[in-house]
């Protein structure tokens, strides 16, 4: 049985971002809704459903990843095979023939080389983990000596500049999201709670979202930087797409318009009660 020259992880982040991440933060939603909006022998079961949820999924979230690690790239001499869900494979002359047409894309979070009329094979950068970082600098090498032009090669600057690149991205994305979940979260408990404990949740509640505010323009004026860095360092590489987005401060302005307005109308809400 022949044997893959070099191998590289296919592109499963969507997955792994929900099980490692996007999980805890719907649960935390959840749990603090049931703990303020339940009473009783009701709260009692409703935790108990959340817990025996969340522990299943974390039990099978192993053999999920698990087989994530086996959706790979096979790199041979002359093909490449995909395997998944639905083998395929890929001469490397119809990738020849494609980037005739069509260029080499750089993403966030990966190198997207095209394939036909709309595929693309995606390597990811997997900066950060070792084993895959290696796997995915020997897949580069590789792959440079079957295209007609090179991919950057991953020095420890170009690695820098991408996860710089990614990092600041998920920061704006993750403040911005905190900023409008507490803002719905304290306009609810408003219109439950008064007194003294309304006035020092409500102190709290602004210093978290002011906080969020702020580190969302924070990183946002890195990301500017990071994604001019970015365009310097591929400027040797003509044959390259960047479709990392231009950073602006639009996402900033929204925010920033939706959250004042949500308290506007939680503040009429309040009055009106």
């Amino acid at each position: 049985m022949e044997t893959a020259v070099v191998k590289a992880y296919r592109n499963t982040n969507a997955v792994r971002r929900f099980f490692n991440g996007t999980l805890g933060t719907i649960f935390c939603i959840l749990l603090i809704m049931v703990l303020f909006f339940s009473e009783g022998g009701a709260m009692v079961v409703r935790l108990i459903v959340l817990g025996i949820i969340f522990l299943g999924l974390q039990l099978g979230k192993k053999g999920i990843l698990k087989y994530l690690d086996r959706q790979e790239y096979l790199f041979y001499e002359d093909r490449i095979e995909v395997a998944g869900w639905k083998k395929k494979v890929i001469p490397y002359d119809e990738i020849l023939m494609t980037l005739q047409t069509r260029r080499i894309q750089v993403r966030k979070e990966m190198f997207c080389i095209p394939i036909g009329e709309k595929g693309f094979l995606k390597l990811q950068y997997e900066i950060g983990e070792k084993r895959r970082e290696r796997k995915q600098r020997e897949c580069i090498a590789f792959l440079n000596e079957k295209l007609p032009a090179p991919l950057p090669e991953m020095t420890n600057r170009m690695k820098d500049i991408l996860d710089r690149n990614y990092y600041f991205s998920k920061m704006r994305k993750t403040s911005g999201r905190w900023i409008l979940v507490c803002a719905l979260i304290h306009g609810f408990l408003l219109a439950a709670i008064g007194g003294l404990e309304m006035m020092m949740m409500t102190v709290m509640a602004l210093v978290l979202q002011l906080t969020f505010l702020f580190t969302m323009f924070h990183r946002t004026e890195w990301g500017r930087k990071a994604r001019a860095r970015l365009d310097e360092e591929l400027k040797e590489y003509p044959h390259l797409e960047v479709k990392v987005k231009q950073v602006t401060y639009t996402r900033v302005w929204i925010v920033t318009a939706v959250y004042i307005l949500l308290y506007l109308f939680w503040f009429w809400v309040y009055l009106a009660v």
